[in-house]
């Protein structure tokens, strides 16, 4: 008898296999689920739509390697009634033992966001006394949330290229130096702003230039996600991207990358090549913790006023 695979009974009542959902993703009128369970594909009788919104439901099983014993994929696809995500909605899992469990879709899609941890560590470092000045680059509120916040307690500058509330220096990022001395910060933030620097390595160098020897700093943005701000929308990044930018010539060195919340790519038009381009993935998240290790001659003698001519989208 296998101890991963056998549905056990508890007080005489059949207990079903815990399913452990990976994905839940809405496309159009759509809503795609898999996750696996430890047994084999038979032990599940059939998988019904509950509540409203759900047309219709298509499921199925896939034996899967597990080093734990036997495994199961299971995928659920939904029709949603009027093409929006069925908050009330969800499905049962029946199983041939007579045992069934019921699950509402919400409930499955909040149980398998992943949630990026790089920044956290980031968080765990500024906490030290040693690193109290914090520069954060385009902090603005510019989703509603001033992430100077976060650091309760250090003492934040808060630098953007548009003047808003919490907005300390309005300032070019590639212009760092010219608004700091050099050293003036213990550590740098940048939370979904360098994907909008038209020249990304200029802005390293100018992190080089205002941050300390020994400072240390994060910066997170996107490897795949819609265009948006434009037209400074210029660069996305993946995680050995960063090699390119944060080196021993721009004076750094990388401790941890990370990439997080993968995302489908699917081409808007079908050709045989994009066959099973659902099966790959683009990543929302993309982000690195860096540590300045000495200071760089590197130079690139430009502004963003020296390569586009139109404003920032406010």
């Amino acid at each position: 008898m296998s101890t991963f695979g056998q549905l056990f009974s508890r007080g005489g009542l059949p207990v079903s296999p815990i399913i452990h959902f990976e994905r839940c993703a809405k496309f159009f009128s759509s809503t795609r689920v898999s996750g696996a369970f430890l047994d084999r594909p038979e032990s599940l009788r059939e998988v019904s739509p509950i509540g409203t919104g759900i047309e219709a439901i298509q499921w199925s099983t896939t034996p899967r390697a597990s080093a734990n014993g036997v495994s199961t994929e299971l995928n659920i696809q939904t029709l949603n009634r009027d093409g929006t995500f069925p908050n009330d909605a969800g499905f049962k899992v029946e199983w041939v033992n007579g045992a069934a469990t019921s699950y509402l879709l919400t409930e499955v899609a909040q149980a398998v966001v992943p949630v990026p941890q790089l920044q956290s560590r980031f968080f765990e470092w500024v906490a030290r006394d040693e690193f109290r000045n914090v520069l954060d680059i385009g902090g603005r509120a510019r989703s509603g949330l001033l992430r100077a916040a976060m650091f309760p307690n250090n003492l934040v500058t808060v630098l953007d290229i548009v003047a808003d509330e919490g907005v300390d220096v309005v300032c070019d990022a590639h212009q760092l130096s010219a608004k700091f001395p050099t050293g003036s910060f213990d550590a740098v933030f940048s939370s979904f702003a360098y994907e909008h620097l038209v020249m990304p390595w200029k802005v390293a160098i100018e992190i080089n230039r205002v941050l300390r020897v020994g400072g240390i700093g994060f910066v997170a943005t996107h490897q795949t996600v819609g265009m948006h701000d434009s037209p400074w929308d210029y660069f996305r990044f993946s995680d050995s991207a960063w090699r390119g930018i944060f080196n021993v010539a721009t004076g750094f060195e990388i401790l941890q990358t990370e990439m997080a919340s993968p995302q489908y790519i699917i081409p808007m038009h079908y050709a045989d090549r994009h066959a099973e381009a659902e099966k790959t993935a683009g990543f929302e998240f993309s982000s690195v913790l860096f540590r300045k290790v000495s200071e760089t001659n590197f130079d690139w003698p430009l502004s963003a006023a020296n390569v586009v001519t139109d404003s920032y989208p406010t």
